[in-house]
């Protein structure tokens, strides 16, 4: 079912908000019956069997093959099914996201000569790799530090997947790679982790800090005592950690919670027809 999957709204379409599953499926439907009778085509056969509504308001179509969602996320169908959509809706891309472990910091993310070059040299497709960015700040690196870990996203499950088999070649290292797993939300002022909120739509009146556990800014914290440190939301943890340590019994249960719910997190890559994964 990975496969088959398109996803569709957000926040910003309060038009999806208020219907049911069944609802939503039909609307997707019918849309296909607009962009037919609008002469824009449609794959002979394909049709919407079902919808899930995430959390963050994006909804989950669920198509009824592989072939019918591999239509739809193509660029010129999106595009067509989305005008007659109606709403604010956006088509959002499955994530597919791979951490590298210990690239090397000459690589220039944002120079696509660079990256067109990890695809080459790596034997990935032209424009396989969609985005790359380096985890830690420039600001915060150590002096004289020369490799650092990244996120690349990639353009489709078999190009993921060959990165997570045989790594990557950057700036002539191989490079290694894993899944990357989604981490539960953490609140930056209320400080909870699992929050279904941002910072900006947090209804506590008064900020928490991420340190000590006290009512100010984490950034304006003075506990320099490591001793002194209190986590949120374990309250009475083991040991004293920040409320951002991700050994926090807290954060480890709200993963495992994210998970479970996440479709393919057990899995080491990323589901395709190849058996193997």
């Amino acid at each position: 079912m990975l496969e088959k999957r398109f996803l569709v709204g957000g926040k910003d379409d309060k038009s999806l908000a208020d219907l049911s599953e069944k609802e939503l499926v039909s609307k997707a439907n019918a849309t296909l019956e607009l962009m037919q009778s609008a002469a824009l085509g449609s794959l002979s056969g394909i049709n919407f069997v079902g919808a899930d509504v995430l959390r963050s308001g994006t909804v989950a179509y669920h198509l009824n093959t592989l072939e019918s969602a591999k239509w739809i996320q193509e660029e010129t169908n999106t595009k067509a099914f989305l005008l007659n959509f109606g709403g604010a809706s956006l088509a959002k891309p499955m994530l597919l996201h791979a951490l590298m472990e210990f690239v090397p910091l000459t690589f220039d993310p944002n120079l696509l000569s660079a990256v067109e070059e990890v695809e080459r040299l790596s034997g990935l497709p032209l424009r396989s790799l969609l985005f790359a960015k380096f985890i830690k700040p420039k600001d915060r690196r150590h002096s004289g530090q020369s490799l650092g870990h990244a996120i690349f996203r990639f353009r489709t499950r078999e190009a993921a997947n060959h990165a997570l088999v045989h790594g990557l070649f950057v700036e002539g290292k191989r490079v290694l790679a894993r899944k990357l797993l989604p981490d539960p939300r953490r609140c930056m002022k209320c400080q909870v982790v699992g929050a279904t909120h941002f910072a900006a739509e947090c209804k506590s009146t008064h900020d928490v800090c991420g340190w000590c556990s006290k009512d100010h800014w984490t950034s304006k914290c003075p506990v320099t005592d490591p001793s002194l440190l209190k986590c949120h939301n374990c309250k009475e943890g083991a040991w004293p950690h920040t409320t951002a340590d991700r050994k926090c019994l807290a954060f480890v249960a709200e993963v495992q919670k994210l998970h479970a719910r996440t479709p393919g997190s057990k899995y080491r890559y990323f589901v395709t027809n190849d058996p193997a994964t």
